[in-house]
């Protein structure tokens, strides 16, 4: 079995940043690593692995934390948990673009 895990980690890490969306470069990496996340949240619901999304809403980094709450939200998963984790991140983030797209992520998820 893969090890979904580590690639949505991985997949995350290559997500852009406040700074970086003038870099055409990491816009497209990040529109690739999208894909990659979209797929392996795929791969993990038809698995029956879907409890592994609470372990990504716990990991350290947000970007991570942020793309398995939203998740979640998509799937109809663990809602209230998601949205606790999206709203903590809101509230502590220092990173402009990712509370945006918290606060988006909360909007379009009702």
């Amino acid at each position: 079995m893969k090890d979904y895990y580590s690639l949505f980690v991985g997949a995350c890490t290559d997500l852009c940043h406040d700074s970086d969306y003038s870099d055409t470069d990491k816009v497209r990496m990040h529109n690739k690593s999208m894909k990659e996340i979209n797929q392996i949240s795929d791969a993990i619901m038809l698995d029956d692995l879907s409890d592994m999304f609470i372990r990504l809403m716990e990991h350290p980094d947000e970007m991570v934390r942020m793309n398995a709450a939203a998740k979640c939200l998509q799937f109809g998963l663990f809602t209230e948990k998601a949205k606790f984790v999206l709203l903590n991140i809101i509230d502590f983030s220092n990173d402009e673009s990712i509370r945006f797209s918290c606060k988006n992520i909360i909007r379009h998820s009702k």
